[in-house]
């Protein structure tokens, strides 16, 4: 009898197994890589670029479903918090049937997030003024428009900035080019005006 059940067992295993439709593999197909991030970065920060290694990613199975497949998402990369860069290796997710030929890395650029602003009353410095002689400037304060870290820009003051011009002329009266120091990390975009009028005479 125990032989009997044996036998059975094994002509039932063996009839499942050959009656059984063997996997159909098409031709590898290359598809577009989607990488799927959630989650924001921490305040003032923001993402200024993703990156996908490789971009593309071969798929083999079942010829029909290939067909029908011309991208792929991967797992998710999460960024909730994140201040630095996130670079992280994960797999694509793949529709029932298919394969994925390898992992993919994934690297999300993250920065201070930006803002532009204008700072008004900046005060226009007269350097080099020669001996015996008084220099005056038109107008006496200038606006500028600059771009840097939220954290930075929002509490910029016209004390921030240094602003001159070279009185190091000869008498009289000219446009002279104003020269703009600003504070690190913040970006000069715009001076206005740009240029002033220097008046140079002599003292007494």
């Amino acid at each position: 009898m125990l032989l009997l059940s044996l036998l059975t067992a094994i002509g039932l295993w063996m009839y499942v197994t050959l009656s059984r439709s063997p996997v159909e593999f098409g031709t590898p197909k290359s598809v577009a890589v989607i990488p799927t991030i959630v989650g924001t970065p921490a305040s003032d920060y923001s993402v200024l670029g993703v990156r996908v290694v490789p971009q593309t990613v071969n798929l083999s199975g079942n010829p029909a479903r290939l067909a029908t497949v011309e991208s792929v998402i991967t797992e998710p990369v999460n960024i909730t918090g994140a201040i630095r860069d996130v670079v992280q290796e994960v797999s694509v997710v793949t529709p029932l049937g298919l394969i994925a030929s390898r992992r993919i890395q994934v690297s999300i650029h993250i920065a201070p997030a930006l803002a532009v602003t204008m700072v008004a009353g900046v005060r226009v410095e007269v350097r080099n003024v020669p001996s015996g002689a008084v220099a005056e400037v038109d107008p006496e304060t200038i606006q500028v428009q600059v771009q840097g870290p939220i954290s930075i820009v929002s509490r910029l003051r016209p004390e921030d900035f240094l602003a001159r011009v070279d009185g190091d002329v000869q008498e009289g009266r000219r446009r002279v080019k104003v020269f703009i120091e600003a504070p690190q990390h913040v970006e000069l975009l715009t001076v206005m005006p740009a240029e002033v009028v220097l008046t140079v005479r002599k003292g007494g």
